[in-house]
């Protein structure tokens, strides 16, 4: 104990008052294996560990005037796990069951397999025996004496009331987290337990968020990562995009024809997943060579040439063939002269001219003509010498 010495108690204190009032057992001091010695030379063991965790009064004796209570190490310890209220090591006692190391593990949980439980016991240094025990109410291996360092297993039934559950968020009526059984429930039927839209949602744009598949650690794609695209072989960059792909973790599903999508969209959910539907944007964003970017009413029908239009046009340094539009909510680009619809939060942009110099522009044609010079004076050589 934490302060050995002699305690006044009560006439009617029991033996864990008197190891409490001495500052309890340390961390190595046994809890089951208590020695109380009476001043007539009787002795009791206190079980304090079975009274703790079962609240029986016989672990618990009543004191004596002049008892001596011993509080020896613990020296020998058994475990349990799996489908138990309370898995841990336990202090073994000599004497204790099977049926003991279940309760003083709290008990088995409802998914339980009491009817295959598992004891792994020590034959000696290194060899092990495992034995199949039955511990269901009134099976035979309940009063299976249990030996130092055994270790019980007791298996669960597997998939027992799985919690498989998804969140969703935005706008929405009511957002928040759904259960779901997998392999059944689509992201229609999640918008449907939510109240459906409200008003401003984005429904074009509806974001499901799902881990990758895949999240193991990838030293190639690490190393890939580090490196500019002019340092990676062909292969190597199309097997980087490749991986990159595989890594996205969302995905956008159009909602905006109807309360479900295409068949073929309308995803089977996952443990995990979350949803999001964004907020309908009224606006399309302007930025890049333009006299002045910025965001504008979106209006139905309006061209990209319309929205640059409103931005003042484009500068001097545009390169207005290469402009470019980014859909709302992802970031699929496409050239601007694809583009048939514009629509709501779309993001355009239009790039610059590259810097040309006069000097390169020179030095090419200079090392052009001059090559062009070797070939003509070649096959003149040629055809003085055929002649």
């Amino acid at each position: 104990v934490k302060f050995p010495g002699v305690e006044s108690v009560t006439g009617s204190a029991r033996v864990a008052e008197a190891v409490e009032a001495a500052g309890g057992a340390t961390s190595g001091g046994s809890l089951r294996n208590l020695h109380v010695l009476h001043a007539d030379g009787r002795e009791t063991v206190a079980d304090l560990g079975r009274f703790g965790a079962l609240g029986d009064l016989d672990g618990n004796p009543y004191l004596e005037d002049g008892d001596r209570i011993v509080v020896p190490a613990i020296v020998a310890r058994v475990s349990v796990f799996g489908s138990v209220a309370r898995p841990n090591l336990f202090e073994y006692r000599s004497g204790d069951s099977l049926s003991t190391l279940l309760r003083l593990a709290g008990g088995a949980l409802p998914e339980a397999r009491l009817d295959s439980a598992v004891v792994i016991r020590f034959l000696g240094a290194n060899q092990l025996d495992t034995l199949a025990v039955d511990l269901r109410p009134g099976g035979p291996d309940l009063g299976r004496l249990a030996q130092p360092d055994d270790r019980l297993f007791v298996r669960g039934e597997p998939q027992w009331r799985p919690a498989r559950e998804v969140t969703i968020s935005g706008e929405i009526k009511y957002p928040g987290t759904y259960a779901i059984i997998e392999g059944r429930d689509r992201v229609s039927d999640l918008l449907g337990w939510a109240g459906g839209f409200t008003p401003l949602a984005a429904r074009r744009n509806v974001r499901i968020e799902r881990r990758p598949e895949d999240a193991k650690d990838d030293p190639e794609f690490d190393h890939l990562s580090r490196l500019n695209r002019s340092e990676m072989t062909n292969s190597e960059y199309q097997g980087f995009k490749s991986k990159l792909a595989l890594r996205q973790s969302s995905y956008l599903i159009d909602f905006s024809h109807g309360t479900s999508p295409h068949p073929d969209q309308d995803v089977l959910l996952r443990d995990g997943d979350h949803v999001a539907v964004e907020r309908l944007q009224q606006s399309v964003r302007v930025d890049g060579s333009v006299k002045e970017p910025g965001l504008f009413q979106y209006a139905t029908g309006r061209s990209v040439e319309d929205y640059i239009r409103l931005a003042g046009g484009t500068t001097t340094h545009a390169n207005s063939s290469d402009a470019r539009l980014t859909r709302a909510g992802s970031s699929s680009t496409l050239q601007a002269h694809d583009v048939r619809v514009v629509e709501p939060g779309d993001f355009i942009w239009v790039p610059e001219k590259k810097e040309v110099s006069t000097w390169s522009v020179f030095k090419d044609i200079m090392i052009v003509a001059g090559q062009a010079a070797a070939v003509i004076l070649l096959v003149d050589n040629l055809s003085h010498h055929n002649n």
